[in-house]
């Protein structure tokens, strides 16, 4: 039996458009550093955020901030951070 020539799958030849940026190793491995110096610089046993929340706040900002274009460790570190703040302050308003 054969299929209707409209039914069969045909793969692509070009690939597919890129919708969001990549990030490469280097980008990753930056990203994978400040994340590392951030969780350094916080005390979550005193943070009024649980820890878990608390490490998916900053390895988000980080990653989004990367992927923005950011590639300045320390403007991340130090936007993660103020991220992180800004979210503890809200949490106790």
């Amino acid at each position: 039996m054969s299929v209707p020539a409209e039914l069969r799958f045909e793969p692509s030849r070009s690939p597919p458009p890129r919708s969001r940026p990549i990030l490469g190793p280097d980008d990753l491995r930056l990203a994978a550093d400040v994340f590392e110096q951030a969780l350094q610089r916080v005390d979550e046993r005193a943070s009024v955020i649980a820890p878990h929340a608390t490490r998916h706040l900053l390895a988000r900002h980080i990653i989004e901030t990367t992927l923005a274009g950011e590639r300045d460790p320390d403007r991340l570190l130090e936007g993660a951070l103020a991220h992180l703040d800004r979210a503890a302050a809200k949490q106790t308003a």
